[in-house]
């Protein structure tokens, strides 16, 4: 008889820990002293946490944590950096009298069941936000009655407060982050384009070869995950193919598609591009330092460009083990400025479609 193999099987969810200012902005030298925090308690379990919860088949684990927010508290969000993931035992969530109840589902399996959880930083929007990215991010939220009181708390009162050990984790790690000024920097993401045509059934102008139709529907997925991380300005490579990925984003949330940042390629050379250092002062300018900004560009511009911001930015950074650029991928990364130094305070991949989805603890 054979060995029965005991891997795990993964409950992902997603959740956030959604921030304010005490005073509207920053007021002191210690950033975490300046803001409130908001946490939920659930009277199913008679616990106080973080707003989070399970994925669903239809939905990235980005769009999870932005949906589940707004059905716990009430609040619209958009992520900023993303915090940490947790892994723990499925039966250890929940408060002692429902764990009984959770022991004997797992034992009924010979593969151990882990709890997955995904934590970002949540930023508040304002109404007219919330309207721009509906289409795009989906149906709207509605709060539920899962959690009986939301509160917001400073984050020492929150320490007392969280039932959990792992809260405890997250919430610490999130202290870490906002001191490396998190919550005032800017995220980019680094789009790779959709699937494109082959090149031997393509005969027309390079700049031109357009998306497969696969490449336009994963397109869709694309603008549901943009949406969750409220993009606001649309920076592309002027080809057909980086056009095409972010163009249902752009019609569905009425932003522009802007093809300044790198300069216009030869229809022979799709690498014809501004120096980094020159792209880099652009796309900090204007209002990018306040708003999610989207650059969809060529893979391997982009994997040059991130190693730049390795070597010019003021603190070591652990990158996603994982970086091949897969069609419909998204690099996240959380840049910071002070003194006009570029500081970088995580990354994380998220890709095309919810089943292809990749989780990096």
């Amino acid at each position: 008889m054979g060995k029965t193999s005991c891997a795990p099987h993964y409950v992902n969810a997603g959740g956030a820990i959604v921030f304010r200012w005490k005073n509207g902005t920053p007021s002191s030298q210690d950033p975490v002293k300046d803001i409130e925090i908001c946490i939920v308690h659930r009277q199913r379990y008679d616990d106080w946490s973080f707003p989070k919860g399970k994925q669903e088949s239809h939905e990235s684990i980005a769009h999870t944590a932005v949906r589940e927010v707004g059905e716990e508290t009430g609040y619209q969000i958009r992520l900023g950096a993303q915090i940490c993931t947790l892994l723990y035992p499925l039966h250890t969530d929940g408060s002692s009298k429902h764990l009984k109840k959770k022991k004997k589902l797992s034992q009924h399996t010979s593969h151990p069941v882990i709890k997955r959880v995904v934590y970002w930083i949540g930023h508040l929007l304002d109404d007219r936000h919330v309207m721009r990215r509906m289409e795009a991010f989906g149906t709207p939220i509605i709060r539920d009655t899962e959690t009986d009181h939301v509160v917001w708390m400073n984050c020492d009162q929150a320490a007392q407060t969280l039932t959990y050990d792992n809260d405890h984790d997250v919430l610490n790690r999130f202290c870490d982050l906002v001191r490396h000024g998190a919550l005032t920097g800017t995220t980019l993401l680094l789009a790779s384009a959709e699937e494109v045509v082959k090149t031997r059934k393509w005969s027309g102008d390079e700049v031109l070869r357009p998306l497969t139709k696969k490449g336009v529907m994963h397109s869709y997925y694309m603008a549901r995950n943009l949406a969750s991380y409220g993009a606001d300005i649309l920076h592309i490579t002027p080809a057909a193919r980086y056009r095409e990925t972010l163009a249902l984003y752009s019609v569905m949330t009425k932003l522009p598609l802007q093809a300044d940042l790198v300069s216009t390629p030869s229809s022979s050379n799709l690498k014809a591009k501004r120096p980094l250092d020159e792209a880099l002062r652009q796309l900090l300018g204007e209002k990018a330092l306040v708003s999610p900004v989207v650059w969809c560009a060529d893979d391997d511009f982009i994997a040059e460009f991130l190693t730049f911001l390795c070597a010019n930015t003021q603190e070591d950074i652990l990158l996603p083990a994982d970086m091949r650029f897969l069609p419909g991928g998204v690099l996240v990364v959380t840049l910071t400025v002070s003194s006009d130094v570029v500081g970088l305070c995580e990354a994380h991949w998220i890709s095309e479609s919810p089943q292809e989805e990749s989780i990096t603890a």
